[in-house]
């Protein structure tokens, strides 16, 4: 293995050194890589490239223009970060402002929606019916062509016996049955003959009560307008629509007002007029701020609120929620996205972005999100509060601009002491950027056992650049080497558990050893492709993602010793 010995740093300069070295972020170079051009991606590579690198990390911000955040995933189709019903309805909530669609990308849309198209998004909050049907909607609105096969696939699964049911593992039931005979007319595909039986005999049936009207008859009633003009009678099912009307009641709740807009569309389709709410009811449910609420503290919903638009009431204009050219992710996405910013802001320096009004953007969600909620978590040293602790300071040294303050006046006490080395990795940083002292837990070796695992090794690689120990670097480099396999990759440590190549193991073992990879050997070794980069999340096993995280790693590591910055952000 090339070996680049890594200049020794007297311990007053440790601070400085690691908020270069470890946070990767900050605009340092390394004096140990020379200006060869090396290590840049050859344009003709088929293998990721910068550009693709680009659109990957463009369909990764989220912004309103006045804040903004990456995300990760924006490029996994069947588990992307975006979420169909919130892309649907402020699509529809945009245009009835009289808003532009231009922000949203078709192309970038399309990677996911495909998917929901035929009920196979896994990372949705909706029923594969939903998902079908919302899939559908948007595509029509923003010109994507959907293959039909698919959606005919998706719905065939859900068929029984004449109706249609919102998932694999549920039954039949009207709203599903709607919704399905919706999308068949919509991309004209055959309904089944079972399920037009099944329609003119519900539309037939007296009207009851509340719930039978809400659960069978109206949608039976939008299935029979879906199919054409001549299942319904105009003058007759006007007289039905009344009777439904008089047994919704008073009772105004989510499921009431979804019910009257419901009566409105009918009514529409029959002879072209609506059935405007009361101004009483729209007195009652609309707020003084001007949208839809029905329980106090809970936060306006575009559905609801295109609902009473729909219906005649006066509804404000909300602001349009942050998006990305993809859609609009889970409004608690930003919750999480902390990780994926840094390294989306990491790769935006490295593939020439405009760096500044991406820090300006995060910044001031900065400000509104990440630092009140973590200054509302419970004040207990461990783990998770310092791996939080981290990262914000991380985020900081990016777009803080001299507010360091912000964290310090959050901080209270030490850390605990945890023993794996993943923890000693988080709370050494942690301490590392409260502290101009080097001290717990990098001082001192744990043991004077041998680094067991890719996370031991940076521990000692840090301590002898931060001027801690002469002999670290030596110890770090025999580690790797223990942990290399025999193609060339490296796994995470030497237990059983352990045993597989690993992306974030080779990234830090190019960092110690000063090292590169080229993109081709990247892909050789399995880790990339022209898809992208995978691995688990250090944060969760649960699934694999296309994170930002480790585009960063791929990125980074294409030069040798991965720029002189620790490439992974934890």
């Amino acid at each position: 293995m090339d070996r680049i010995v890594v200049p020794n740093r007297k311990p007053q300069h440790v601070l400085v050194f690691l908020l270069c070295t470890l946070l990767m972020l900050c605009g340092c170079t390394s004096s140990t890589v020379e200006d060869s051009g090396e290590g840049i991606p050859k344009p003709e590579s088929p293998i990721l490239s910068d550009d693709s690198l680009r659109a990957i990390l463009l369909d990764s911000w989220v912004s309103d223009g006045q804040s903004g955040y990456f995300i990760d995933g924006a490029w996994d189709e069947a588990s992307s970060p975006f979420s169909i019903y919130d892309t649907w309805w402020n699509i529809v909530e945009l245009e009835r402002r009289g808003g532009s669609l231009s922000s949203l990308q078709a192309g970038s849309v399309e990677r996911w929606i495909v998917s929901a198209a035929a009920g196979q998004k896994r990372a949705s909050e909706l029923p594969p019916i939903a998902q079908i049907s919302y899939a559908v909607k948007i595509s029509e609105k923003i010109g994507i062509e959907i293959d039909p096969v698919r959606i005919e696939q998706g719905l065939r699964s859900l068929y029984r016996d004449g109706m249609y049911a919102a998932s694999k593992d549920s039954e039949a039931n009207w709203g599903s049955t709607s919704l399905a005979v919706e999308v068949l007319a919509t991309v004209d595909l055959p309904v089944p003959p079972s399920v037009v039986d099944n329609i003119r005999m519900v539309i037939e049936q007296p009207v009851v009560d509340r719930k039978s009207a809400v659960s069978v008859l109206l949608p039976a009633l939008e299935a029979a307008v879906a199919l054409g003009p001549d299942m319904l009678s105009a003058r007759i099912e006007e007289e039905r629509l009344s009777q439904i009307d008089g047994v919704l009641g008073r009772h105004r709740d989510p499921a009431w007002l979804g019910a009257k807009a419901a009566l409105s569309r009918i009514a529409k389709n029959l002879h072209g007029e609506i059935r405007p709410l009361s101004d009483e009811d729209c007195t009652e449910i609309i707020n003084p701020a001007g949208f839809v609420q029905f329980e106090p503290g809970r936060p306006s919903d575009a559905q609801l609120n295109f609902y009473a638009a729909s219906l005649g009431c006066k509804v404000k204009g909300a602001s349009t929620p942050p998006h990305s050219p993809a859609g609009w992710p889970s409004p608690t996405a930003v919750a999480t996205s902390i990780r994926a910013t840094i390294a989306g802001l990491r790769l935006a320096e490295m593939l020439d972005l405009p760096l500044e009004g991406y820090q300006r953007l995060v910044s001031k969600t900065f400000d509104t999100e990440w630092l009140p909620a973590y200054q509302a978590q419970p004040r207990e040293p461990s783990f998770t509060s310092s791996l939080a602790e981290m990262r914000l300071r991380l985020l900081l040294s990016i777009v803080g601009h001299g507010r360091q303050a912000l964290i310090e006046a959050a901080v209270e006490g030490p850390p605990s002491s945890y023993n794996d080395d993943v923890s000693r990795l988080v709370l050494g940083l942690s301490k590392m950027h409260r502290s101009e002292e080097p001290g717990f837990p990098l001082a001192e070796p744990e043991s004077d056992a041998e680094p067991s695992s890719i996370f031991g090794a940076a521990i000692e690689e840090i301590r002898f650049r931060a001027g801690l120990s002469e002999d670290s670097h030596t110890v770090a480099l025999e580690a790797i080497e223990r942990l290399r396999l025999p193609d060339g990759t490296y796994r995470m440590g030497l237990g059983a558990e352990s045993a597989e190549a690993s992306m974030t193991a080779s990234a830090l073992a190019l960092w110690i050893s000063g090292v590169k990879w080229d993109p081709e050997t990247w892909a050789t070794l399995g880790f990339c492709s022209p898809a992208g980069c995978r691995e688990l999340s250090l944060d969760t096993k649960a699934e694999k993602k296309l994170s930002l995280t480790v585009l960063a790693l791929y990125r980074s590591c294409q030069v040798p010793g991965c720029g002189g910055f620790f490439p992974l952000v934890i």
